[in-house]
């Protein structure tokens, strides 16, 4: 399943199994809160999407597993529990 998302700078924007979520995902594989996604603007303005993986199994970013870390998103990324098959 595809969504687009709008994450704001004010605030972090949680995915998971809980009902407390921003966006929720029912799959066994996803953790309660299995990411975290927020904004940040830098010295030159320029305003960072990043992607914090807070898991148990990790997370697939671009078909490449981060566990515990964070990546900074571009337009186009493609993010996924790491529990599943990539294609």
């Amino acid at each position: 399943m595809i969504a687009v998302l709008s994450i704001h700078l004010d605030r972090s924007f949680f995915i998971g199994r809980a009902i407390d979520c921003d966006y929720t995902i029912a799959h066994p594989a996803a953790s309660s809160k299995h990411c975290r996604l927020y904004a940040l603007q830098v010295d030159t303005s320029e305003v960072l999407v990043c992607l914090e993986d807070t898991s148990t199994n990790g997370t697939l970013f671009n078909q490449r597993k981060i566990s515990r870390g964070t990546v900074i998103l571009s337009d186009g990324d493609i993010i996924e529990s790491a529990d599943r098959d990539p294609r």
